[in-house]
């Protein structure tokens, strides 16, 4: 069942400061990078280091969660539910911002320089 007594949510509140910056901060680096391949590069070089940004991306937003999931040992996440909910929960928060900035506040210089296209 769900125990908050057993969980460290000190130890999980520090890693969601930390996850989200670093989090936000891989965002803005992708966008940057994002912008300066559309901007200077054509052709399979800009496919493939828009592709490597990405998986950078990807890295950096999956590094995230096994970072706050490690908070505690194994133990917690095996006998609670609970546990691996709030984990979840803080990682969803953490990753959040970072698409919201990109997709509210970017999405249209991306486009302009042949990125995130709308279909059709």
């Amino acid at each position: 069942m769900f125990q908050v007594a057993e969980m460290p949510l000190g130890e999980i509140a520090i890693r969601f400061v930390v996850c989200l910056a670093a989090i936000t901060l891989a965002s803005v680096l992708y966008v940057t990078a994002l912008l300066w391949i559309g901007r200077t590069l054509k052709g399979v070089a800009k496919t493939t280091l828009a592709l490597l940004a990405y998986l950078l991306m990807a890295a950096a937003i999956c590094a995230g969660f096994l970072w706050v999931l490690a908070t505690a040992e194994d133990t917690h996440v095996r006998q609670s539910w609970g546990y691996l909910g709030v984990v979840i929960g803080t990682w969803i928060a953490a990753v959040t911002p970072a698409f919201f900035y990109i997709g509210r506040f970017k999405l249209a210089e991306l486009r302009a320089v042949g990125f995130f296209l709308p279909n059709g």
